[in-house]
């Protein structure tokens, strides 16, 4: 009688399983599975967002350096002991198609008329030879012919999304920003690049030293009167995968040393 107890309890024992017990074991794990998952996809999600906003600040540090940097040596040339600024900066016409500065003019623009449309800033100075002072490609005069005039002419590229310098009328070419193309749906999250700059020209009509108004290129009378800048430059960002992108702007109020 004791052996045939033993005998269907260890029966009992090594049946295994049940159906319903092994669905239960299945469900659980789904459930951790999807749970793991969920955990993936958020970090993935958190780590694009984050890489994105550094790029994003990345590339906004780097246009205002070059913005500052180029706009603030409007006027500059290197013979200020032998020279004046109408000597030195001559009435050109004919560097930039389209662009013309008297003597002595150092900053031109042109307005797009709209707010989506970005802005041209045209910045001149003159360099001496190695005097180490850069254009807005990040080159310096090293022309054994002595002096060299630059028209630095700066914009944004709305079908890349990136920033963009030409030199003396030469092509413009990319300076900062990815190389991306403007979305209306945000294909994944991130950043996309450089959308869009306008520009604002602070005004002295009186010439008495100070900015009394900011103004559109357009209704910029004298450029010889434009004693500081408001750039705002705008950035492509997406946070939502399917969702409209937003824009970010960035705004800059640059003095212009040179032209007091």
């Amino acid at each position: 009688m004791n052996t045939q107890r033993r005998t269907l309890a260890s029966r009992r024992h090594s049946r295994g399983m049940t159906l319903i017990e092994l669905m239960v074991a299945i469900t659980v794990g789904l459930f951790l599975l999807l749970a793991m998952y969920a955990i993936f996809v958020s970090f993935k999600l958190t780590s694009q967002s984050q890489n994105g906003l550094a790029q994003m600040q990345d590339d906004q540090r780097m246009s205002m350096t070059i913005l500052s940097q180029i706009t603030q040596s409007a006027g500059y040339f290197g013979n200020a002991q032998t020279q004046l600024v109408n000597t030195a900066l001559l009435a050109d016409n004919s560097t930039v198609s389209g662009v013309s500065f008297s003597a002595g003019q150092a900053i031109f623009g042109t307005d797009s008329g709209s707010a989506t449309v970005p802005d041209t800033l045209y910045i001149r100075f003159q360099s001496l030879q190695n005097d180490g002072v850069l254009n807005c490609l990040g080159n310096t005069n090293t022309a054994s012919a002595g002096t060299v005039t630059y028209i630095n002419q700066l914009a944004v590229a709305s079908s890349t999304l990136q920033l963009t310098c030409g030199i003396n009328g030469a092509s413009a070419q990319p300076i900062v920003g990815g190389l991306a193309s403007p979305v209306t749906t945000c294909p994944s999250i991130g950043y996309r690049g450089i959308s869009n700059i306008q520009f604002l020209y602070g005004v002295d009509p009186s010439n008495t030293g100070s900015v009394t108004q900011y103004v559109t290129a357009g209704s910029v009378t004298n450029w010889l009167n434009v004693r500081s800048l408001r750039a705002t430059l705008s950035m492509q960002y997406c946070g939502q995968i399917g969702a409209a992108p937003v824009t970010i702007s960035f705004p800059r109020f640059i003095f212009l040393p040179n032209q007091i």
